[in-house]
């Protein structure tokens, strides 16, 4: 049996928009249906939820991925950046949002609508739907990713140094579905190097 949920959650981050930082506060109300009858894995899925925007969210600068300058300054300066699709307001985080909530339940629940307003867009209300057409997250970006990952990892080809990036996995933080023995992967890479003389 399908149970539907309404879910209100708070947080605070920041935005660069039009060359400004704007602190901010925002609001997210979700309407969930769930789609498995396995408690734990309905618990699982809000706790990811939760895990995302308390953990990952909250306290983080938003901006456009296209503003690379103004992201590689915030990340020196040891802050948390999201990058989004286009400008960061409200209605473009939403879509963002109903996407990613809906890839990190895997199909246990679905996000059916999502409510967004803050401080700094003067408390209007976005509402989204799954089913609607999401314009600039249609495409691939991190929001599709099921994995707790929030950024897309720009490749400096002309670089010499091999860097191996290891993003964030839903069982580094307790929140990985069961998964049988016999399907579970290792940690172990295996690879080789050609070495190019110059």
């Amino acid at each position: 049996m399908n149970v539907r949920l309404e879910y209100e959650m708070e947080f605070a981050a920041a935005l660069w928009y039009n060359s400004n930082f704007y602190v901010n506060n925002y609001h997210l109300r979700l309407y969930m249906t769930t789609l498995t009858t396995s408690g734990r894995d309905q618990n699982l899925a809000l706790a990811r939820l939760k895990y995302f925007v308390y953990d990952i969210l909250e306290n983080s600068v938003f901006l456009n991925h296209k503003h690379v300058d103004q992201r590689k300054k915030f990340t020196a300066a040891g802050l948390r950046v999201i990058t989004l699709p286009d400008e960061p307001v409200d209605q473009i985080l939403g879509m963002t949002l109903c996407t990613k909530f809906n890839a990190i339940q895997q199909g246990r629940m679905i996000v059916t609508d999502l409510d967004i307003s803050s401080t700094q867009g003067d408390n209007v209300v976005y509402c989204h739907n799954a089913e609607e057409a999401s314009g600039p997250v249609e495409h691939g970006g991190w929001w599709h990713d099921s994995e707790p990952v929030y950024a897309d990892h720009a490749v400096n080809r002309n670089q010499r140094v091999i860097a191996i990036n290891r993003d964030l996995k839903w069982h580094d933080v307790d929140l990985a579905w069961e998964i049988p023995d016999e399907e579970r992967a290792t940690d172990l890479v295996v690879t080789s190097f050609k070495r190019e003389d110059n």
